[in-house]
């Protein structure tokens, strides 16, 4: 575990293409936790730490699908 002030990370979960976590992330994405509990996503590519969701505005022409036999998935 890595300490830090109010809004640096504390911990870090790893996703893979997959996840680890509950939610879909793209690769090389991953959760972390603030210490006061606030979740953020970290961009491992770019190096990069963000608020949102990376899929909560996809690129144009993409679409997410929830589907009940194969879960979420995202197409083109």
């Amino acid at each position: 575990m890595v300490t830090g002030t109010r809004d640096q990370p504390v911990t870090e979960r790893l996703s893979a293409c997959k996840g680890v976590s509950d939610e879909v992330l793209p690769c090389g994405w991953a959760i972390g936790w603030t210490s006061y509990g606030r979740k953020y996503y970290i961009d491992h590519i770019t190096q990069t730490t963000h608020w949102t969701h990376p899929l909560d505005s996809l690129p144009a022409g993409w679409e997410r699908i929830d589907s009940a036999d194969h879960g979420t998935y995202y197409v083109k």
